[in-house]
């Protein structure tokens, strides 16, 4: 009987600690996907993974960032709110760190400068749908803008580089996660 008391504590730990990661996790990417909506760039460079700067420094993030939302003389983009439906998937644990992929909702907002007649923004869907590799665009003619609901990858690191907290790269770049991650932690993630 007592064997099985201390399994069933060690089994309800070990539930307990992965329930708290993933949602400790699911909280880290609200937060930053808060920052996105709210412009505060700076804020965001937080939630990147600190090698990630060794490829980009973080002033020309925050300006890229910047210009990207800015537009120029077509358009401008904004980060707009959404429901994130966070997906976490299994939590690894390599060399002392961990590390698992997530998907989660993200939302822009183009809006255009030169009014776009109605008869043509199904051509513009079917653009930013390919470009964007989504079918959530429609266009509002109010505000002559695109509004997206795109989904992200994002790989999630926590290591002794993050203070055990988590932190993000994107996942679609795979030139850039090979110069940040170890073979092995791509191989493990999957990707």
């Amino acid at each position: 009987m007592k064997k099985h008391l201390i399994a069933f504590v060690l089994l309800f730990t070990a539930i307990s600690g992965f329930s708290q990661d993933v949602k400790a996790l699911k909280t880290t990417a609200e937060e930053m996907y808060k920052h996105s909506v709210n412009k505060d760039f700076e804020a965001v460079t937080e939630f990147i993974y600190p090698k990630f700067f060794e490829i980009l420094p973080k002033e020309q993030m925050v300006e890229g960032m910047k210009q990207m939302l800015e537009g120029n003389d077509d358009f401008k983009m904004e980060i707009t709110n959404t429901a994130l439906d966070i997906e976490v998937g299994d939590i690894k644990t390599i060399n002392n760190g961990h590390y698992t992929t997530l998907k989660q909702n993200y939302a822009l907002k183009i809006i255009f400068k030169d009014v776009i007649p109605e008869d043509s923004s199904e051509m513009f869907i079917d653009m930013y749908k390919k470009m964007l590799n989504t079918e959530d665009v429609t266009f509002d003619p109010k505000d002559n803008s695109l509004n997206i609901i795109q989904q992200i990858d994002y790989i999630a690191i926590a290591n002794d580089l993050t203070n055990n907290n988590w932190r993000f790269i994107g996942a679609s770049q795979p030139e850039i996660m090979d110069k940040i991650l170890a073979p092995e932690v791509i191989k493990e993630l999957g990707l």
